[in-house]
């Protein structure tokens, strides 16, 4: 079976040549229209919901606020799965979508299943969407530490060295950024 493969390959050499290189052809097209991110956001389509509940304990907030919530955003279209967190005064509902759901159309949906929250209990303030960021925007917001190096010295050092190295493409300057307000944007 090999050697008749290898005899008609020889035999037809201009045939394989030809086929190899219009399979290279090919592969250099589909590589200049493939889309590559410097950081990759691997979180999924997910929209977080914040409540505040001044004066709860997290087990009064999960069960008057957060259990609640999940029960109203359950049957969302897309909806995968769904994370909660209950802590004084608080409440976190991650609602993660399937890939193929468009954010924008998720976050509405939400903030449509939440319109008219009487149901939930006096002193409870209303329920607000999370910003629309993504897990590599959440390592810009996180404390930095140094020994031998002060405040001052330590954001200029993730300006100037961390966050440019970490950002490659225009489009990770403009979306996470931009919106911190960074002086080189």
């Amino acid at each position: 079976m090999i050697r008749r493969l290898l005899l008609a390959s020889i035999e037809k050499r201009g045939f394989v040549l030809a086929v190899v290189a219009a399979l290279a052809a090919a592969s250099l097209l589909s590589a200049r229209n493939l889309r590559l991110d410097a950081l990759p956001d691997v979180t999924g389509q997910q929209v977080q919901l914040l409540t505040q509940a001044p004066g709860y304990t997290p087990e009064e907030v999960e069960r008057l606020v957060t259990r609640p919530i999940e029960i109203a955003l359950g049957g969302l279209p897309g909806l995968a799965t769904q994370r909660s967190l209950s802590r004084y005064g608080l409440s976190v509902v991650t609602a993660v979508f399937q890939d193929d759901v468009d954010l924008v159309r998720a976050r509405q949906l939400v903030a449509e299943r939440l319109v008219g929250t009487s149901w939930l209990p006096a002193g409870v303030e209303t329920p607000e969407l999370g910003p629309l960021t993504g897990a590599s925007a959440r390592s810009s917001t996180s404390p930095w530490r140094a020994r031998g190096y002060d405040a001052t010295q330590i954001l200029e050092l993730v300006e100037l060295r961390i966050a440019r190295s970490c950002a490659r493409s225009r489009a990770w300057w403009s979306q996470h950024l931009a919106a911190r307000g960074a002086p080189w944007t």
